[in-house]
């Protein structure tokens, strides 16, 4: 298989890594954990994908949710998170990457 048959879908983050992935590549899946009103596979795309932008561990002392599965998070931690999962959802938010910014 060649390298293009795997860029599209989410299926394939795992096999590609989230490295070199594009803002609008990190949105899209994220949206669609939300749609699919995921919670645990929302907070492992994001653990996934810090841990791939060598995000993990770049706290110091502070211990992030980017550090460890849903599973394990602290439930205050597990509330905020789903919190605002909750609240992308009820508002029916979704995330988009930035424009880059024009240069006059």
């Amino acid at each position: 298989m060649k390298q293009s048959d795997h860029s599209h879908g989410a299926a394939n983050a795992e096999l590609l890594g989230w490295t070199g992935a594009s803002p609008q590549v990190i949105a899209r899946v994220l949206n669609a954990a939300l749609d699919a009103e995921d919670l645990t596979g929302f907070a492992a795309l994001l653990s996934d994908i810090a841990r791939d932008k060598g995000l993990k561990g770049d706290r110091g002392a502070h211990q992030s949710i980017f550090d460890m599965p849903y599973a394990s998070l602290l439930p205050r931690q597990q509330h905020l998170l789903a919190d605002a999962f909750d609240l992308f959802i009820r508002f029916g938010l979704e995330l988009r990457a930035r424009e880059a910014e024009q240069q006059d």
